[in-house]
């Protein structure tokens, strides 16, 4: 008899995986390279971002109470399209999207962890903290989803906690004065930033990777999308704007600081600004990489179900109840999409894949309303 994945993840549990996912690489991650396109109208276009989510939110939303298994966006797709061919070419989008994301994230906790170190004078190379984070996810995810959860709520509640703080404090040091010119490369920048933020929405699709592991999926997991959601938008663009408003752009690109958040933190409450937002950054990156591990395993391990992996890939451990050769597949992705140490190539591949796969599920939606009609039309 097949081994069924543990049903332990509850709602609450759900809505901080979302979440957790959603605000790391935007706030921490991509915040330098999205003002280097758009200016101070980052804050429109993470926005924007966010509004373009929340419809296809509404697909996977409808998608799961029609289809509560796990493989999410890929086993959406195909039952949908009962094509071999699509769904593989989904699935294969889903799974090195949501790999190919923990490269964001293990960069930008490997920055967060020398800027800490530096206060006590230790240095050592970022890509090796990088390489420590992804190691130690891939273990609490090998020893159980339950685990990875209790985890993963004590870190979204402590991250949310000083965002609302720096949220609080910061709107007034907020000066208009530096949101001028608030679109300086045009609004052809703010859409470009927007194509750049809208993959750090896709904490709502990982949720549905794990509705075998979801308590009462069909109405957990539509619930949690939106709550997720919409929290984080409404974050996402007061932090944004704050940011902007507290510094010259100029002085929070890429080109200019690698930690632009822990500037203007800085800014705000002078070093220990810095350390406290150092720290959410830690908080920021483990959380969005030990979600992003969750997700890619659990696409690997649906595509292998359906004999589009190897068969290892679906074997779930006896004493774990976790599927640990596609954590560890993940894991080697996760370590070679560190190794590029280029955050603008590996977010363009990963907004590449995620766009694929998330075009396909809004395609799905579409053909489940006509199958469901014919169905109808038929009785």
């Amino acid at each position: 008899m097949a081994r069924k994945l543990d049903r332990s993840i509850s709602l609450f549990s759900a809505v901080n995986i979302g979440i957790g996912t959603m605000i790391g690489s935007a706030i921490f991650v991509l915040v330098g390279t999205s003002i280097d396109f758009a200016g101070p109208s980052s804050f429109i276009s993470v926005g924007l971002a966010g509004l373009a989510a929340i419809f296809t939110a509404f697909s996977f939303a409808e998608l799961v109470t029609v289809i509560p298994t796990a493989g999410g966006g890929y086993a959406y797709v195909r039952e949908a399209s009962k094509n071999g061919v699509i769904g593989f070419i989904s699935g294969w989008a889903f799974w090195l999207g949501y790999a190919m994301s923990c490269g964001l994230f293990a960069i930008g906790f490997g920055t967060f962890v020398i800027y800490l170190l530096s206060f006590v004078g230790i240095t050592f190379p970022p890509i090796i903290a990088s390489y420590i984070l992804i190691l130690v996810f891939v273990i609490l995810n090998i020893k159980g989803s339950k685990n990875s959860t209790k985890l993963q709520n004590w870190i979204t509640g402590i991250l949310i906690t000083i965002l609302l703080a720096y949220i609080l404090v910061g709107i007034f040091h907020v000066n208009t004065e530096n949101l001028k010119p608030l679109a300086p490369f045009g609004f052809k920048g703010t859409f470009k930033a927007l194509s750049l933020l809208y993959i750090t929405y896709i904490g709502y699709g990982l949720i549905t990777t794990m509705s075998e592991e979801v308590q009462n999926p069909e109405v957990n997991i539509p619930k949690s999308i939106f709550i997720s959601t919409i929290i984080v938008t409404i974050i996402k663009i007061l932090v944004f704007f704050i940011a902007a408003g507290i510094m010259s752009w100029e002085l929070l690109t890429s080109a200019s600081t690698s930690t632009p958040m822990i500037d203007t933190a800085i800014s705000i409450a002078g070093p220990i600004g810095g350390i406290i937002f150092a720290f959410a950054g830690l908080l920021a990156t483990t959380s969005s990489i030990n979600t992003s591990i969750l997700a890619s395993s659990r696409t690997s391990y649906a595509l292998s179900k359906d004999r589009r992996f190897p068969n290892a890939f679906s074997t779930i451990n006896r004493i774990t109840k976790t599927p640990v050769i596609s954590i560890l597949m993940t894991g080697i992705i996760a370590v070679i999409s560190t190794s590029l140490q280029n955050i603008e190539k590996i977010s363009t591949i990963t907004a590449l894949f995620s766009l694929i796969g998330y075009s396909f599920v809004n395609i799905a939606v579409i053909m489940i309303r006509k199958q469901k009609q014919k169905k109808l039309q038929s009785v």
